[in-house]
């Protein structure tokens, strides 16, 4: 990563301006390369971001880390950095959204930082039983009534009494727990094992509200089958990526690989396949074949190599998915555009 390299030297920048130029110019060279970085390339970018940092200002660095949140590349003793640092600003787009940090990065940051670290944890898409465990040991109202919220929240069965010990008495807290458990019948099962005659006289009218144990067997069964579609999704997914990997090993061609998902109805699988090709945004992919109207779908799908053939297939799913498209029209405006025009428009996407 020549570009990376050659930004080393700004390191010795002293303005803030300057400062604030070499992480974000390193930071856009990273992203930039088309392969994946090599150890030596990320050890040599968290080397020059990381060796900064402190330098930067708390505005700086928090826009470093709201760029970096969500970013595939971000490495991970950079995430943690971030996440780590005393700002809520800078730490909060890391901890709410990054997946570089490790459970023990989390349990180290909320049983260390403040509050407000302590509830951008719990808004986390996910968090598992050993950093639930210590958000409930160690935080406030605002946290426990967040993270009793977050359907992603795992939760021991201890910590479920401490939360329940805590901040059962809440309303927001107990309604919650009520509302999960109705959905979720492990989450049932614990809050049950949880409650001490102690607890019980506490909480009084709570423990009226949870849903009777012979309502646990039905809830059981359709998480059951919840997790039997995120099985076929995932299996779903695991293939979308062996089926790219054909088309980077040229063992299948792009028409062979679109045709196939047309047939299954994947539309948005040929929007990732084409996003992947033409190193564009999945997102952008994916929006131009679920799009109403037909000219992203057009430029993606011709400037990918598609035949006009596998395109009318795409087309006619297009019109059957999103209840409105003209397929024929779809079809027609394909044969007028070119490869080369189709390429353009690409390339000026990808200079936005």
């Amino acid at each position: 990563m020549p570009a990376i390299a050659s930004l080393k030297a700004l390191s010795l920048a002293n303005t803030p301006d300057d400062r604030r130029n070499l992480v974000l110019a390193i930071t856009r060279a990273f992203e930039a390369v088309e392969q994946e970085p090599n150890d030596e390339e990320n050890a040599l970018f968290c080397d020059v971001v990381g060796g900064i940092l402190d330098q930067l200002t708390e505005g700086v660095r928090a826009e470093l880390s709201d760029h970096l949140a969500t970013a595939e590349r971000t490495p991970s003793d950079l995430a943690y950095k971030l996440a780590s640092d005393p700002s809520i600003a800078v730490a909060r787009p890391i901890l709410e959204n990054s997946s570089k940090l490790t459970d023990d990065q989390l349990v180290e940051i909320a049983a260390n930082r403040d509050e407000d670290h302590r509830l951008a944890i719990a808004r986390r898409a996910t968090v598992s039983e050993a950093v639930t465990d210590v958000l409930v040991e160690r935080s406030g109202r605002e946290v426990l009534r967040a993270i009793s919220a977050n359907r992603g929240a795992a939760f021991s069965e201890s910590g479920v009494g401490r939360l329940l010990e805590r901040g059962g008495e809440d309303e927001t807290v107990q309604k919650n727990l009520i509302a999960r458990s109705r959905d979720d019948a492990g989450m049932a099962g614990k809050i049950r094992a949880a409650l001490t005659e102690g607890l019980q006289a506490k909480l009084g009218t709570f423990v009226d509200q949870l849903p009777a144990e012979e309502v646990d067997h039905a809830v059981e069964v359709a998480q059951q089958a919840f997790m039997a579609e995120k099985g076929i999704a995932r299996r779903a997914r695991m293939e979308r990526n062996l089926l790219l990997e054909e088309i980077n090993a040229a063992n299948a061609s792009i028409d062979s690989v679109m045709a196939q998902l047309a047939r299954e109805r994947r539309l948005a699988d040929i929007g990732w396949i084409a996003a992947k090709v033409l190193q564009i945004p999945v997102q952008v992919g994916h929006g131009a074949l679920t799009a109403p109207t037909a000219d992203a779908a057009v430029i993606v799908c011709r400037a990918v190599g598609m035949s006009e053939e596998v395109f009318a297939l795409i087309a006619r799913l297009r019109g059957r998915e999103l209840d409105g498209p003209d397929a024929d029209a779809e079809a027609e405006e394909f044969r007028q555009l070119s490869l080369m025009e189709a390429n353009r428009a690409i390339r000026l996407l990808k200079m936005r």
